[in-house]
């Protein structure tokens, strides 16, 4: 039996409201009375839940309220309740009497995590012997939809949030649905479907509305609520969110006067301080924006300790003055770079030392042709981290880098797909450039093309070493399933900005830079600079060893399973190394590699666009 909000019990509040506690969310009224005065009144409501229990104990509306009560008492910051966690137990094995009950499923859902609640959430829609009721239909849906968001999965997040929103309109569910729509690039109907107020609107409702409405370029719609909200007094509302909606709506003097007042808190004067300067330099003149920087100066050295945004400001305005301290960042900026340039002495002191060793020995070292020395190795792949460092510092600091320093570093949103489009590309070209230029254009194309084998056995060597790894990949799924196969394999950038990569510049685009570009660039350091120039001091094994474990730190997947993977691959890749006497042979395993990632990208993406799940 379904119970319906029948006044089994009540309960009357200091403030005078009687409290039903058979209806559904009643736990959150009984939260605003804990708070109060909260240890006093918490007995009230365990005894008044309990009383309740006892004398309804088919009432599953009252046990499941019950449980959700405790556990925003267990979990609040604002409340320490000691016997809460005991509570909690007791209340939750008092629901395994209810079997197939329709609002213990519900809360049951609502424990659950990743990928159990998508697989029970569906189970549970498709039990017919359980009698749901409209609102229970749609909190299901909503979970799944939650979960799906959380996974990324905007397609079936916008599915099931449509069918919440079909069986039971909530404000939740309609924010949801605006929120996937915006990352799937649909901001017309996400603008459309926010501008229908529901009943159940909260104020916390209407601010996280007016961030939607703002991240859309809705800026009238967003300003509106901004105006209700500020009417309201609302306590969810700051004075920097206030600025920075106000300026998107052009309104400057009055974001100006909300940051001055925002600024007067120095709890959150860091944080503001960077906003602001930001927004002097969009909207101020260069004498403002300098005064916006030498404010966030003021407050800590790590607002810009590689003078970034002090370059940013020149690039504006370089006739405004500096100060000695801008030194110190210039300083603190150039050490930086010199440290990660000295990042491959690590293992290039070591190997010079051990080979010397040997060589008093008597011990004979394999030399490889091309040979490349250890004075190379430094200075190449030096070129390399260094080059990286910079494109990376100058396309995403602000997203990246910022936040380093910051004791309460505050979230930053992912760069825009254009941004991270570009980082891949010019990061690529510049080190694929800069070392044929570096080695000399003969040398370079000498190394790549070099090779003891025909063509037609590189090719079968590099495909049956392909076939070895990918049974790597089913021991490394094993030991971590997020490692799938080429996806990870050997990409130096961000999954994101590969998929970036093709959403701006195409297919070609990836191609020619994840399955053309990269393989040469990363075999020539790596199996070419790397395991050549170590392999004249130290033994075949060890420095193979060496530069497939360099070759996996370096890149940003550093999960078990893909470890383990990346970590073969520089060992099979540096053995064919040894056998071809070449890197071609490296080089088409990579571009195998790469290539079935690059394929199965393209392939993922096209079905996605012309079978959207409805």
């Amino acid at each position: 039996m379904v119970w319906t909000a029948v006044s089994l019990a009540t309960l009357t509040l200091s403030y005078g409201v009687p409290l039903d506690l058979a209806t559904t969310d009643s736990h959150t009224d009984c939260i605003k009375y804990v708070e109060e005065s909260y240890e006093k009144r918490f007995e009230e409501i365990v005894n008044a839940y309990q009383t309740e229990i006892d004398n309804e104990p088919d009432n599953s509306i009252v046990a499941t309220e019950y449980c959700l009560f405790l556990e925003h008492v267990l979990y609040s910051d604002t409340i320490y309740i000691e016997e809460a966690d005991t509570l909690l137990e007791k209340a939750k094995s008092y629901l395994d009497k209810f079997e197939n009950d329709p609002a213990v499923e519900i809360y049951r859902l609502s424990e659950i995590y990743g990928d159990e609640v998508v697989d029970h959430g569906i189970e549970l829609l498709s039990n017919d012997s359980l009698d749901w009721t409209d609102a229970q239909l749609a909190l299901i849906h909503l979970r799944i939809a939650q979960q799906l968001n959380v996974d990324g999965k905007h397609e079936k997040t916008q599915y099931h949030a449509r069918r919440s929103l079909e069986a039971d309109q909530s404000t939740a569910a309609q924010l949801l649905l605006a929120e996937s729509l915006l990352e799937s690039h649909e901001n017309d109907s996400a603008i459309e479907l926010l501008n229908e107020s529901l009943p159940d609107e909260t104020g916390y409702d209407r601010l996280r509305k007016m961030r939607l409405f703002s991240k859309l370029g809705a800026a009238e719609q967003a300003l509106h609520i901004l105006q209700t909200l500020t009417e309201e007094d609302s306590a969810y509302l700051g004075e920097q969110e206030k600025a920075s909606l106000l300026a998107q709506s052009g309104l400057i003097e009055e974001a100006r006067a909300a940051y001055d007042t925002a600024l007067a808190n120095e709890w959150s004067i860091n944080q503001v301080s960077k906003e602001y300067f930001d927004f002097e330099m969009k909207y101020g003149t260069g004498t403002q924006a300098l005064i916006a920087y030498n404010l966030m100066r003021d407050q800590d050295y790590f607002t810009d300790p590689f003078l970034y945004y002090r370059l940013k400001l020149f690039a504006a305005h370089p006739t405004l003055p500096w100060k000695a301290r801008d030194i110190l960042g210039a300083a603190g900026f150039i050490t930086f770079v010199i440290v990660v340039g000295l990042v491959p002495l690590l293992w290039i002191l070591p190997t010079h030392y051990w080979g010397l060793m040997r060589e008093k020995a008597g011990k004979i070292n394999l030399r490889m042709s091309p040979n490349w020395s250890l004075w190379e190795n430094w200075w190449i792949t030096a070129f390399f981290f260094v080059t990286t460092l910079l494109t990376a510092f100058y396309f995403v600091y602000e997203h990246q880098f910022s936040n380093v320093f910051e004791e309460f570093p505050t979230d930053v949103p992912m760069p825009s797909d254009l941004t991270l489009a570009r980082l891949t590309v010019v990061s690529t070209i510049v080190s694929l450039l800069g070392l044929s230029l570096l080695i000399g254009p003969r040398r370079f194309v000498s190394a790549i093309i070099t090779s003891d084998w025909t063509f037609r056995r590189t090719l079968f060597a590099a495909f049956i070493a392909f076939i070895a790894l990918c049974f790597v990949i089913g021991i490394t799924r094993s030991i971590d399933p997020m490692a799938i196969v080429p996806l990870i394999a050997d990409v130096s950038f961000t999954d994101e900005a590969i998929i970036s990569l093709l959403n701006v510049y195409g297919p070609f685009a990836l191609i020619g830079i994840i399955v053309i570009a990269i393989p040469i660039v990363e075999e020539l350091i790596f199996r070419g600079v790397i395991l050549t120039s170590t392999t004249n001091y130290i033994p075949f094994a060890w420095a193979n060893v060496l530069q497939a474990l360099i070759f996996a730190s370096i890149h940003d997947k550093l999960e078990l399973g893909s470890y383990v993977f990346l970590f073969a691959f520089g060992l099979v890749a540096g053995y064919l190394r040894k056998r071809s006497n070449g890197l071609m042979c490296p080089i088409l395993l990579h571009v195998l590699n790469n290539g079935l990632y690059a394929i199965a990208l393209i392939l993922t993406q096209s079905i996605a666009a012309k079978f959207p799940l409805s």
